[in-house]
């Protein structure tokens, strides 16, 4: 979508949010968003464009959009809001279809180093998608009065204290056309678009595989204990605590010799 200098990214959507009281010193579940609409045509082309107050995860179809994570990014949010576009084509077909996305804390009202709330107290979610179909017609479905939310199990989701997720509560086909749980509607926000941009990096936050399947890594340093050689013990019986900086991010694996055992921690 460019490389984040044009602001004010044109979108004719609205800023939705959940229609609820929420106490901004209490930890709260995250909303989920989601809206039907009916294609009378095949699809040409399609893309989605979306952004958050919080981070998000879009759904079409009762498929993930995407491979990003953490969208839409960090950045100074007052003054640059990322706005994440996904050619969404394969996903859209003719008759019924189901948009949505589940919005979590992040840097917005998250914990962010040793306070919360920072950017804002509420979380949103602005998304408008345009189609073009075969008969020569256009659609854009965008976020507004008509989309409904409710509550899933995420009953917790903070950067730094974790995630809270209760099974029991999840909502099988809540991103699909036809889904018969009735949900509460959402509340339009009048929030500025100005500060709306395109996104820095290709994806505007962390993707879920950034790296080629097998790369290897070395590790930064090892806090104590250390073996004098990679297949070596440790002279110490104490365990080997290893470091990959003060920010790992993403997913990895690990192999170790089959003397050593490897856990995870905080």
């Amino acid at each position: 979508m460019g490389n984040g200098s044009t602001r004010g990214v044109g979108l004719d959507c609205q800023w939705i949010e959940p229609d609820r009281e929420e106490d901004p010193q209490e930890r709260h579940p995250a909303p989920f968003f989601r809206h039907e609409f009916t294609l009378d045509s095949e699809v040409v082309s399609a893309r989605l464009y979306i952004t958050a107050h919080g981070v998000y995860r879009a759904h079409l179809n009762g498929r993930v959009v995407g491979d990003a994570v953490l969208t839409p990014g960090f950045t100074s949010y007052h003054h640059r809001l990322q706005v994440q576009s996904y050619d969404v084509t394969a996903a859209l077909r003719r008759g019924r279809n189901a948009l949505g996305a589940i919005v979590g804390d992040g840097w917005w009202r998250g914990t962010a180093g040793i306070e919360r709330n920072v950017y804002g107290t509420r979380l949103g979610l602005l998304a408008q998608l345009h189609v073009t179909l075969a008969n020569g017609g256009e659609r854009e479905i965008g976020t507004d009065g008509e989309w409904t939310s409710s509550t899933g199990p995420i009953l917790r989701s903070d950067l730094r204290d974790g995630e809270i997720y209760d099974a029991r509560l999840e909502m099988p086909g809540w991103d699909e056309p036809d889904f018969e749980q009735t949900w509460q509607p959402v509340r339009v926000a009048d929030h500025s678009k100005a500060n709306l941009v395109t996104p820095i990096a290709p994806w505007g936050g962390l993707t879920a595989r950034d790296c080629t399947e097998g790369e290897r890594y070395t590790v930064r340093r090892v806090l104590e204990g250390a073996s004098t050689g990679p297949h070596e013990q440790p002279e110490s019986a104490h365990p080997t605590p290893l470091s990959g900086g003060q920010t790992w991010q993403g997913f990895s694996a690990t192999r170790t010799p089959t003397s050593h055992t490897l856990t995870t921690g905080p």
